[in-house]
C-alpha cells in the first residue's frame, strides 16, 4: 500500500464493538540490513489517549505523526498486539496483527521540504535520571544521539550538557540540552515537527518523561 507522508491516521475497523486495551500499536521500517533489527518508528498503547474508537465502536482510529513515514522508497509496517483492543460485549481481548501483513511504501520524492533546526532539553524520569548519573556522561550522550541518528535525519546533534531539573520533586533528575540542525540529505521526507519522535518514538528506550523545547 502507498504511503503518503502526510497521513494524519489509519483505521482499523473490527466486525464487533470494542474497546481499547493497554497494549502497544507500533509502525516499524524494515531495515535494509537483514541482519540488524527493524527500526521503531512510532508506537503507543491502546489506553494512551492518542487512540479514539469511532461512535460506531466498531473502528479504531490511530494518528500517525508527520515524522513516521519520513523516508523515500522504503517500506513499513503495522504491529498491533494481541490484547490491544477487547470485546465490548465478552471483555475478551481479541487477536492483532502480525509484523510485515500490514505494509506500506513510500513513493520516490520530487521535491523534498524538511523541517527547521529544533533545540531544547530532554527532561528524564526517575529511571533515566539514575542511569545517567551511574554512568559514563559521553556514553550515554552518544548511544542516545545514535538512536536518533536512525530514525531521524539530522546532520548534527547534542551539546553533550546537561543540569538537574531546578523545578522537579525529584532530587536528581536531569535535564540533556541538545541541538539537531536540519537535514540536507534529499533522500528523507517532510519532518515539520522533529520533535515528535522525541517524545514518542524512543522515549520508554531513554526514560524521557516529558519534554520542553526552545525554538
Amino acid at each position: 500500500m502507498p504511503a503518503d507522508p502526510s497521513i494524519k491516521e489509519i483505521m482499523i475497523k473490527y466486525t464487533i464493538p470494542v474497546k481499547l486495551s493497554t497494549v502497544n500499536v507500533s509502525i516499524f521500517q524494515l531495515n535494509d540490513d537483514l541482519d540488524k533489527p527493524d527500526l521503531l518508528r512510532q508506537t503507543f498503547s491502546g489506553d494512551s489517549k492518542l487512540c479514539t474508537i469511532g461512535s460506531d465502536n466498531y473502528t479504531v482510529h490511530i494518528p500517525i505523526f508527520e515524522s513516521t513515514f519520513n523516508q523515500q522508497n522504503s517500506t513499513y509496517y503495522v504491529f498491533v498486539e494481541n490484547n490491544f483492543v477487547i470485546s465490548q460485549e465478552r471483555d475478551e481481548p481479541l487477536f492483532g496483527i502480525k509484523g510485515k501483513i500490514w505494509m506500506f511504501l513510500t513513493k520516490p520524492l520530487k521535491m523534498a521540504q524538511h523541517s527547521d533546526s529544533v533545540t531544547g532539553l530532554l527532561r528524564l524520569n526517575e529511571g533515566g535520571s539514575l542511569k545517567f548519573l551511574q554512568m559514563n556522561h559521553s556514553v550515554f550522550f552518544k548511544n542516545m544521539i545514535q538512536k536518533f541518528f536512525k530514525i531521524i535525519p539530522v546532520t548534527e546533534s547534542t551539546s553533550g550538557k546537561w543540569k538537574y531539573d531546578p523545578i522537579s520533586i525529584q532530587d536528581f533528575a536531569v535535564d540533556l540540552a541538545f541541538i539537531l540542525l536540519k537535514v540536507k540529505n534529499t533522500s528523507y521526507l517532510i519532518i515539520s515537527t522533529m520533535y515528535d519522535i522525541l517524545c514518542f518514538t524512543y522515549c520508554n528506550q531513554y526514560f524521557i518523561s516529558h519534554k520542553y523545547f526552545c525554538i
